[in-house]
């Protein structure tokens, strides 16, 4: 799905630096570890779901008082859209 006559401008004023982080690889605290009730073991998928920098809404933000709508949050709210967007 694509908008007709879109465009984006995208400024960026500070610099984002990446660090090995001793968790990675690994499931988050908050994930299901299975076996299930009925020995199924999950998840059988999984996408990233902690500490991931991302886009909120203009009126979460404003909330927060944040100057911008980015924010680093955990939690299946934050893995949904990768995860629809391989699946």
């Amino acid at each position: 799905i694509t908008a007709q006559n879109s465009s984006a401008l995208f400024t960026f004023t500070n610099r984002l630096g990446f660090a090995p982080v001793a968790t990675a690889g690994t499931l988050s605290s908050f994930s299901a570890f299975g076996p299930t009730g009925d020995l199924l073991f999950k998840p059988q998928i999984s996408g990233i779901g902690g500490f991931v920098y991302s886009t909120i809404s203009s009126f979460a933000a404003a909330q927060q008082k944040m100057n911008d709508a980015y924010a680093a949050y955990s939690g299946t709210s934050m893995a949904c859209p990768y995860v629809a967007g391989y699946v």
